[in-house]
C-alpha cells in the first residue's frame, strides 16, 4: 500500500473513532457520561433575612427579632458601636433554656475566658450568623440555616477598653426563638 492509502485509512479510523467517542456517530446522540459537565448547583433561597444591630456607641448590647421561623437566612450585623463585634447564633441542646446556657457562660467571664465548658456542652452544633469581626460603622453579612428551638446570639470579641472581658459578659448576649 502507498503512503497515501495508509493515511486515508488512518485519516478515515481516526474520524470514526471521534464520531462514536462523540455521539455523533448515528446513535442516540448521547454524549458519554465522562464528557458532560455536573449540573451547576445553586444555593437555595434563603427564607428570610433579618438584621441584628450591635448597640449604640457605649452599649453592649444586641437589637434583633425576638423570634424568627426555622429555614435558611441571609443575616447582617450593622454595628452602631465604637467597638468591634460579631453574632455568633447558636442552637442549645433540647431542654436548655437560654437562662441555663446564660448562666453557665457567665460564671466563667473573668478576662481572657472564651467559653466556658459547661457552656459549651449546652450547644447544639456549631454557630451560624455573622461570624466574622464588623468594625464600628461597618455592616458584615451571614448565611446559614436555624432549626426549631432556642438559639443564643453571643459576642465572643474582648473590650478594647481595658477590661479585657469578653463582650457577652458586658451584655452582648440575647436569646433568639425559632419556631
Amino acid at each position: 500500500m502507498g503512503g497515501e492509502k495508509v493515511a486515508g485509512i488512518l485519516f478515515g479510523l481516526a474520524v470514526s473513532v471521534a464520531l462514536l467517542l462523540t455521539g455523533c456517530g448515528g446513535g442516540d446522540g448521547a454524549q458519554p457520561a465522562a464528557t458532560e459537565p455536573p449540573p451547576e448547583e445553586t444555593p437555595a433561597e434563603p427564607a428570610g433575612e433579618f438584621a441584628i444591630v450591635a448597640g449604640d456607641p457605649g452599649d453592649f448590647d444586641f437589637d434583633l427579632p425576638a423570634s424568627v421561623p426555622a429555614g435558611e437566612y441571609e443575616f447582617s450585623l450593622r454595628n452602631e458601636s465604637e467597638q468591634p463585634h460579631h453574632a455568633q447564633i447558636f442552637r442549645l441542646e433540647d431542654g436548655v433554656s437560654f437562662e441555663e446556657f446564660e448562666d453557665a457562660l457567665l460564671s466563667d467571664a473573668e478576662p481572657g475566658t472564651d467559653f466556658p465548658q459547661a457552656a459549651r456542652e449546652m450547644v447544639a452544633g456549631p454557630p451560624t450568623g455573622v461570624l466574622r469581626i464588623t468594625s464600628p460603622g461597618e455592616e458584615g453579612p451571614g448565611r446559614g440555616e436555624l432549626e426549631s428551638g432556642v438559639h443564643a446570639v453571643v459576642c465572643f470579641v474582648s473590650d478594647i477598653r481595658g477590661t479585657g472581658r469578653r463582650h457577652y459578659a458586658l451584655g452582648m448576649l440575647a436569646e433568639l426563638e425559632v419556631t
